[in-house]
């Protein structure tokens, strides 16, 4: 079991996730419009995993905002789907690190929330 797996496993709910960190809530900030604009019917998240491949790639300078990759991640998980899953899709999506393109298979998942309420759930393809 993966250390994410294990850790929502642990937590009563995707709210108790979220405020501790494991999941980001991308329907908040500077990430909100994105979101809504891809999957307006859905309240979005990230692994930290796939944040910090956002925010490397903030900090390479080769991009400049998180909105921006998180358009690209969004963009490319509704048009590009690799192999389905129980309840989702992997895709490809390249993320600019430094001066190079570099490709990651990511997953995005959909279930309920803590309430039943539609969710999805972006995460790296090894994470569970």
């Amino acid at each position: 079991m993966s250390d994410l797996s294990t850790a929502v496993t642990l937590h009563s709910s995707r709210r108790t996730t979220l405020a501790d960190g494991l999941l980001i809530d991308a329907t908040q900030g500077d990430l909100a419009s994105i979101s809504r604009e891809h999957f307006p019917d859905h309240h979005l998240a990230m692994t930290s995993a796939v944040f910090v491949l956002i925010e490397q790639s903030v900090e390479s300078g080769e991009v400049s905002e998180f909105a921006g990759i998180w358009h690209d991640i969004l963009w490319m998980s509704r048009i590009c789907p690799v192999r389905t899953l129980p309840g989702g899709h992997t895709f490809e999506v390249g993320i600019r690190d430094s001066a190079h393109l570099r490709w990651h298979e990511l997953r995005i998942l959909f279930h309920g929330g803590d309430y039943g309420e539609p969710c999805a759930t972006i995460m790296l393809s090894e994470e569970d």
